[in-house]
């Protein structure tokens, strides 16, 4: 017996480097055999559904951790892993903080599923349980370096810079070589010349030992802090060296945009339209505001949501997890076959989106969702919610597509790393909401950004009548509204309205050319 179990633990050892030196397939194919060989040891059909997540196999590894939890339990980490693949991957947030728990009730002292509960009631807009959760983390483990980083990001998305730049460097000085905080520290930092800070980065980027993820995060960080003390030939190579790094690190072919952009255009016609005009769920009326990312639907939420009738819950994929769910997660499928739908599940996907609603937030009457890339699924939302609001935010192309350069997003926004196929993406875009202008007219309310800072008053109380909103003058004082904002422009909405944004790119245009010579006119 002590034989076997010292064979097991020289084998899974090996499994392990097999995993950390990112050979999943190799993984895969020997932790396979090593379960056939030992069928009852839960770890291995834990690191199995660790291994499936990597190779993308999404219901495979909830098997996996299934399995694991049937064999144990009181597999704590069997139960946070299963609830990151619901978190992260399948949208599914009742789900995810259901096995999240089920893992703290196995191990109360297990500090990786507090923290992951954590993240998840941030997400929820919910920061002040994300605290509480991150901080009973630390309790139990106070090296864990990522949970102080986690603090971080929940104290900024609430408006407390000091606190969340305080936090960044905790982590830092447990884990110096996290250079993903200084990136974060930079996005909420106004840097003059001979700042401490740039001049640390300046000497950390000098090292020519930085990994690539490093040197990554550090060029982001120091672009952004050339750009303040504008010396912008040194600000857009660094932009240049760290989008460079991040576009290598994943594969993406523009063309599987364009056909699903294509399959879009072709399957929700007019004809459509006129045959289901009647039908859907009418009982819930979301405020959807759509968009590219960086185009403005930050601050056109903050303005609504500052409303007193108003949640605002930020970026929601309940749209995507109806799709995923009503298609086997096999969208463009989904999007060839709407002709087929049945009136039915029209009304159930509407009832669903109300549900994943109710479920995550408190609120009264009405309720914003401000995941830009909705702009895809306007067709679908006017189909599922006939009373819903759809704002479209506008912004010069120039500025919007370098702005989405300066910036890293987590998800969908693999486009964003290269001039070219930002220019690309964003003609593909403004060809799609042409799109649906022309053939749903009266469903869409487009708004420019450059209009609305020039003239946030009338243009606020524009928004707000569509929204059959009464005036609000909280609305002009978004910038002091205590709600979590959870992106890229959480620093800007907590400023008064500025216009340094406009015409931003003209900075840069001499080093812009491949992005402008895409761009349509």
């Amino acid at each position: 017996m002590k034989n076997k179990t010292k064979e097991l633990e020289q084998k899974f050892e090996i499994l392990k480097s097999y995993y950390s030196s990112n050979q999943f397939e190799l993984a895969l194919e020997k932790v396979k055999l090593l379960i056939k060989e030992f069928p009852n040891v839960p770890v291995l059909h834990n690191f199995l559904g660790l291994v499936l997540v990597r190779l993308q196999k999404t219901k495979d590894a909830i098997k996996a951790y299934q399995t694991a939890i049937k064999l144990n339990p009181r597999m704590s980490i069997a139960y946070s892993n299963l609830g990151n693949i619901y978190h992260k991957v399948l949208n599914d947030t009742e789900m995810a903080k259901k096995s999240f728990e089920k893992a703290i009730d196995a191990e109360p002292s297990f500090a990786v599923a507090l923290n992951n509960l954590g993240n998840l009631y941030r997400d929820l807009n919910q920061p002040e349980k994300a605290i509480d959760c991150l901080k009973k983390a630390i309790e139990k483990e106070p090296k864990l370096f990522i949970t102080y980083k986690n603090l971080a990001v929940t104290y900024s998305s609430m408006g407390d810079f000091k606190k969340s730049i305080e936090y960044y460097y905790k982590a830092l000085s447990i884990n110096p070589d996290y250079l993903e905080c200084h990136r974060e520290i930079a996005l909420l930092t106004k840097y003059e010349k001979n700042n401490e800070h740039l001049q640390l980065m300046e000497k950390i980027f000098e090292n020519s030992n930085l990994k690539d993820g490093n040197k990554m995060n550090l060029a982001m960080a120091l672009g952004k802090a050339y750009e303040d003390i504008k010396e912008y030939k040194k600000s857009f190579d660094k932009y240049l060296v760290g989008n460079s790094l991040k576009r290598k690190t994943f594969n993406y072919d523009i063309r599987q945009d364009q056909k699903m952009f294509d399959i879009i255009k072709s399957s929700f016609n007019k004809k459509l339209f006129e045959k289901f005009r009647d039908c859907g769920y009418k009982n819930f009326s979301p405020i959807f505001i759509v968009g590219m990312p960086r185009s403005g639907t930050s601050l056109v939420e903050q303005i609504i949501a500052s409303h007193s009738e108003v949640y605002g819950a930020g970026e929601l994929l309940f749209v995507q997890k109806i799709i995923h769910d009503f298609s086997d997660r096999k969208p463009l499928k989904f999007f060839e076959n709407i002709k087929n739908i049945k009136e039915n599940m029209l009304i159930e996907m509407g009832k669903n989106y109300e549900k994943s609603s109710k479920i995550n937030f408190e609120f009264d009457k009405y309720l914003t969702d401000k995941y830009p890339h909705n702009f895809l699924f306007i067709g679908l939302i006017k189909m599922i919610l006939p009373g819903a609001k759809i704002i479209h935010c506008d912004r010069d192309a120039r500025d919007n597509c370098f702005s989405i350069f300066k910036n890293f997003f987590a998800g969908h926004v693999l486009f964003g790393y290269d001039l070219n196929e930002i220019g690309k993406y964003h003609n593909l875009y403004k060809d799609l909401m042409n799109y649906w202008s022309n053939t749903i007219p009266d469903f869409i309310y487009n708004i420019s950004y450059e209009t609305l800072v020039g003239n946030l008053e009338t243009e606020s109380k524009k928004l707000l009548n569509f929204c059959n909103l009464s005036w609000d003058e909280n609305c002009l004082k978004f910038y002091k509204t205590k709600r979590a904002v959870n992106t890229a422009s959480l620093s800007q909405v907590r400023q008064p309205i500025y216009k340094s944004s406009v015409k931003a790119w003209e900075n840069y245009k001499d080093y812009l050319k491949p992005l402008l010579s895409e761009l349509k006119n």
